[in-house]
């Protein structure tokens, strides 16, 4: 399996797990389906982040890329809650909503693994900061989300990928149960079906296969878009 097909999987059952949070009400079953499937997206773009900047001829070309397209992401989504008054950006001033912003995990994973790699050795522990950020911006993953794909980034052999994998995403599950002040949801085990994509991982071929780099920087701002205003006319 190549990294095209690995992306291909992402985006479908991102879209899948969108079409369930913007258009199917969370007191059906068919919702939590569609949700599950779901948790198998965000761990390949996680493991895909990584790859690209293992083998991306220009990292800073890479990082600028992506920031650029993160902080368009947000813009878009300010500018829904202006007009709808219903927030899904992770900047305070709109609120408390929840983000959408599935970009933004990304991005700083993407970071944390540029400065672990600086060759100025004091720059690499602000890698920790952008981990706590995370978490404290309300990320969509929060701190799991960066650190997995720090772990991805830093562990180059699938065993030991597939190891860290599913360690984050135990403590990611049940570590609010032992740590009261993390608010812990039901929900949340359905992260466990992110194994199943970890376990994708021993199929990965190291090739890049046949796409389109662009696809994505459309789809995902075009689909949610489509998404979001159906949902606001329903």
């Amino acid at each position: 399996m190549n990294a095209s097909q690995l992306k291909w999987i992402g985006v479908i059952t991102m879209t899948i797990d969108h079409i369930a949070v913007y258009l199917i009400h969370s007191t059906t079953l068919l919702h939590w389906l569609l949700r599950g499937i779901g948790r198998i997206a965000f761990p390949l773009f996680a493991f895909m982040i990584a790859e690209g900047f293992h083998h991306t001829r220009n990292r800073f070309a890479y990082w600028l890329r992506l920031m650029l397209y993160t902080l368009l992401i947000e813009v878009f989504l300010v500018g829904y809650y202006l007009y709808t008054h219903i927030n899904y950006s992770v900047l305070p001033f709109t609120g408390t909503g929840s983000s959408v912003n599935f970009i933004l995990p990304l991005f700083f994973g993407l970071s944390a693994l540029v400065l672990l790699h600086e060759k100025r050795v004091w720059l690499r522990p602000f890698a920790l900061l952008i981990v706590v950020l995370a978490g404290w911006l309300g990320t969509p993953y929060g701190m799991y989300g960066v650190l997995l794909i720090i772990a991805f980034g830093i562990l180059r052999r699938v065993q030991w990928q597939l190891l860290a994998g599913v360690t984050l995403t135990l403590l990611y599950v049940y570590g609010p149960l032992v740590m009261p002040a993390i608010p812990y949801y039901g929900f949340m085990q359905l992260q466990l079906l992110a194994i199943i994509a970890l376990l994708m991982l021993f199929a990965y071929n190291g090739r890049r296969g046949k796409s389109n780099r662009w696809f994505f920087y459309v789809y995902y701002p075009l689909h949610i878009g489509i998404l979001m205003l159906i949902a606001y006319w329903l």
